[in-house]
């Protein structure tokens, strides 16, 4: 989670600041996970890629403020969750942000390297964790809806979480 979540920050700050993300979306909640997937618990547009029986990761809450996201506004995420195994230097994440049909980004990050983003380091200790972060949001982004997927493994390629979101942000009026 320590990492996952930065990882998720980073990538949908790293749309926005790209100019991948729009200006007004509608809020969209969570509820707790059913085993086939669902919303993440919280406040936030995300939800789980399918079954997480398996994960390393037990996400107990995520929240997003403000809820949409505004751009030219502090975005500050809040998150819960249990890391059932240590997470080791080699875990990485597969990231794919889509626009409408268009692949914008399609990239492996290794998660140990991002690590420092929230003063942490690799081996991240099993455990329970929390992790508060706050981005800047650019003024400008585009319209449009956004698909942004995370899958996370341990370098064993156990999986550690898989999360996903669609975040819609109409023009600016």
């Amino acid at each position: 989670m320590k990492l996952i979540v930065p990882t998720l920050v980073a990538a949908f700050a790293t749309a926005v600041s790209a100019g991948i993300l729009d200006r007004v979306q509608s809020p969209l909640t969570g509820g707790t996970p059913p085993p086939s997937g669902g919303p993440v618990p919280g406040s936030s547009p995300l939800q789980f890629c399918g079954p997480a029986d398996d994960n390393i990761l037990i996400i107990y809450n995520i929240d997003i403020s403000p809820n949409p996201p505004l751009p030219g506004q502090k975005l500050l995420i809040k998150a819960s969750g249990r890391l059932s195994e240590t997470i080791e230097k080699g875990a990485y994440v597969n990231l794919d942000v889509k626009y409408g049909y268009i692949k914008l980004i399609h990239q492996t990050l290794d998660l140990c390297e991002n690590a420092g983003q929230i003063d942490q380091e690799c081996p991240v200790e099993a455990g329970e964790i929390t992790i508060v972060k706050e981005v800047d949001l650019p003024k400008a982004i585009p319209p449009g809806k956004y698909h942004v997927q995370a899958d996370v493994y341990t370098v064993d390629d156990m999986p550690i979480t898989c999360i996903t979101a669609d975040v819609y942000f109409k023009p600016s009026r």
